[in-house]
């Protein structure tokens, strides 16, 4: 309902589907470039992420994590895998937990990247319609250091007004471990003091899972632990791990 409800909005905001990149028409593949594009991306990748049974591999990994119902959980959505976030979502919402949401605005090549249907314009329309109840609560530029650094002047500040447009609270950081403090205070804070069982990161923010390094120490899947050599790299995944939450 989710997917089939953003391909119809994306069509009503005049931004066509390139039948070559998005075989399948479903309106979740974006464009190669745009002043909101983070990096280069895997086309592959992102046709594999519109397999809507990742919402099954979040359960399942979720119940591996021992996660139940009522369960606080805080969530790191990438604006490059609009599918996969949308699969996670399914997912908390048939565990019926409790998500604390922050996400990174930009995406990477054939994301979310069309300047005005980012991620966070989506997932505000799919709580408008009724289809999730919950969205985020605070989002970043994303890109280098979690800030935009290295965008035109353009693209940082169509993110800052698409956040603002979208009620979100800014998180504007000086570097990335800025980054990485604001967002573990921001989770705290909205917790209210609650436990947080696990932590779900979806892409590759350089706040949420680290560098290039980062990215490569994690493994895919559940993550009980945090992987030796992981301690050098500062991230919210890292955090996490180093306090026993699974991620």
């Amino acid at each position: 309902n989710a997917m089939e409800l953003i391909k119809q909005e994306r069509l009503k905001r005049g931004i066509p589907i390139d039948s070559e990149a998005d075989p399948a028409k479903s309106g979740l593949i974006g464009i190669s470039m745009s002043p909101v594009t983070t990096d280069t991306g895997f086309l592959p990748a992102k046709q594999t992420s519109l397999n809507p049974n990742f919402a099954a591999v979040i359960v399942h990994l979720l119940k591996l994590a021992g996660v139940k119902e009522g369960d606080l959980v805080a969530v790191g959505p990438s604006g490059s895998f609009p599918a996969i976030n949308i699969a996670a979502y399914a997912a908390i919402q048939t565990l019926k937990l409790r998500p604390v949401i922050i996400s990174s605005a930009a995406a990477s090549q054939w994301g979310a990247n069309a300047p005005d249907f980012l991620w966070i314009d989506m997932e505000r329309i799919l709580m408008e319609r009724h289809v999730f109840p919950f969205r985020s609560v605070a989002a970043s530029r994303g890109g280098v250091d979690d800030r935009g650094f290295g965008m035109s002047k353009e693209g940082r500040k169509l993110l800052d007004e698409n956040i603002q447009r979208n009620g979100l609270q800014l998180i504007d950081v000086k570097n990335s471990t800025d980054g990485v403090n604001r967002r573990m205070q921001i989770y705290s804070e909205q917790s209210g003091g609650a436990p947080i069982k696990a932590y779900i990161n979806i892409g590759g923010g350089t706040a949420s899972v680290g560098t290039t390094v980062g990215k490569k120490l994690f493994k895919p899947g559940l993550n009980r632990t945090a992987p030796r050599g992981a301690a050098a790299i500062d991230s919210v995944m890292t955090r996490f791990a180093n306090e026993g939450i699974p991620v």
